[in-house]
């Protein structure tokens, strides 16, 4: 899996466990959950603003994440 849709992976994964799991995840995103699972399994990417509404879930207002860029960004 590419580094890309293993963060995306991960985010929707994360995102689901905070919200109790894929089913609530697919109501607050609106989005089908058999399309959250398969992205969660590698299987595709969600679109961008699907995936920033599942990040959005994982930080509170003005919380920002620690480990975001680990792979060394632009600094």
């Amino acid at each position: 899996m590419d580094r890309r849709k293993e963060l995306y992976a991960q985010t929707l994964q994360r995102a689901a466990a905070k919200v109790g799991g894929v089913d609530e995840l697919s109501k607050k995103l609106q989005v089908r959950s058999r399309f959250i699972a398969s992205w969660i399994e590698g299987k595709g990417m969600p679109p961008k603003d699907v995936f920033l509404r599942a990040a959005d879930l994982l930080y509170a207002p003005g919380e920002r994440p620690s480990t975001f860029d680990e792979g060394g960004g632009a600094s």
